[in-house]
């Protein structure tokens, strides 16, 4: 147990700087970035994060109090199950979190279909890593794949406008 905290809380310290690092090269935030550049950078972090933040917190609680449907992963220590409402917890409160990131928080610039599809695909793939991910590898899995296909969608949209 002990070697599984250690190992989640430094990929969890590690996966901030790498997302934001991709999110700045991407949008060209820094130090003479433009306010419309911080603001897209900031809305796409929401997208990276919010499903580790909500969504594999609520996946844990609801799994360990409510999961009934248990099924073996691989990884450090001795607790390696997930269950099947964890999983649909991960993902229900991953798409609450990152559908009102969209509409409430993401600039103007984005679609309509965009602000609906993204945090569809967002919430898949971040139900689908943490299920996958070896277990306490998920607090850093989770957000860089998050940032991958934010970053693939901002440039189609970027492109398309």
């Amino acid at each position: 147990a002990y070697i599984n905290i250690r190992v989640a809380e430094t990929l969890t310290a590690l996966s901030t700087p790498v997302c934001n690092i991709m999110l700045d090269q991407l949008t060209h935030c820094g130090p003479k970035a433009e306010e419309a550049d911080r603001n897209i950078a900031q809305s796409m972090a929401f997208l990276v994060f919010l499903p580790v933040a909500l969504g594999d917190a609520m996946g844990e609680v609801v799994g360990s109090f409510y999961g009934k449907h248990q099924f073996e992963v691989k990884g450090f220590g001795e607790v390696n199950k997930k269950s099947l409402e964890g999983c649909a917890a991960v993902f229900t409160f991953s798409l609450i979190a990152t559908m009102l990131s969209t509409f409430v928080v993401w600039p103007d610039e984005l679609p309509l279909l965009w602000k609906i599809l993204l945090p569809i695909c967002v919430s898949t793939l971040s139900t689908l890593t943490e299920t996958i991910a070896f277990r306490s590898t998920d607090n850093f899995v989770i957000p860089v794949c998050n940032a991958i296909i934010v970053m693939i969608v901002y440039e189609k949209v970027r492109n398309e406008c």
